[in-house]
């Protein structure tokens, strides 16, 4: 059968069906497209998230009483470097204390410790406190002095202790903060005192440790 339409039927008829795709495919590309717009903001950090990015960096110093490690209790200052993040962190630093002399013999004998410390620590932090773990290690010399006493011992002595510590921070500026410490210190190199009464006969053998209590407080300084 003949089909009859003029080719004026014909070109309307195509212009309708054009028209119809148009409006078909419209939408379908713009809906294409909005995801590729949303997806690029949504790759953008909110500025919360970019500063928990940053790396935790801090000073701390702190007044340190050490108990149990000899007769006399030390005194002294621990600084230390930190580095990592809110849950994990790298601590390098040091120690020095100064023992105040205890009575061995006929004499006394003041020391004084320096050492190199190190841990490692795990923490959390709630709101403007921080609350950490840390194990770790020092190493260095105890220096002594001799009062009262002839033949005197040795000048210095090799010192290797491992700690475990625990402590609270509180935030009070961005930047600045106070600590509350406390743990052991469990020697494993260290000096052996003996002292003579006057007749010569020895007295008992003074060993640090075997467990030392440690308290501290002091700040941080967070850059």
């Amino acid at each position: 059968m003949v089909d009859r339409r003029s080719p004026l039927s014909h070109l309307c008829a195509l212009g309708t069906l054009a028209a119809s795709v148009g409006l078909l495919a419209g939408p379908t590309q713009a809906d294409a497209r909005t995801p590729l717009v949303k997806e690029s903001a949504e790759s953008e950090p909110e500025p919360a998230e970019r500063k928990r990015r940053i790396p935790y960096r801090a000073l701390e110093v702190q007044g340190v009483v050490v108990g149990q490690l000899l007769p006399s209790p030390a005194f002294g200052v621990d600084a230390a470097a930190v580095i990592g993040s809110d849950t994990f962190q790298l601590r390098a630093g040091a120690l020095v204390l100064g023992i105040p002399p205890f009575k061995l013999g006929t004499g006394k004998v003041g020391n004084t410790l320096a050492v190199a410390t190190a841990d490692m620590c795990v923490g959390k932090s709630v709101f403007r406190s921080q609350i950490r773990m840390c194990v770790g290690g020092q190493g260095g010399a105890m220096r002594h002095r001799w009062i009262g006493i002839e033949p005197e011992g040795r000048n210095l002595t090799p010192w290797w202790a491992g700690t475990i510590k625990s402590d609270y921070r509180h935030v009070i500026t961005e930047k600045f903060g106070v600590m509350f410490g406390a743990g052991v210190v469990i020697p494993i190199v260290g000096p052996r005192f003996r002292g003579y009464n006057q007749l010569g006969s020895p007295g008992p053998l003074v060993l640090p440790g075997p467990v030392g209590g440690q308290l501290s407080v002091g700040t941080s300084w967070r850059f």
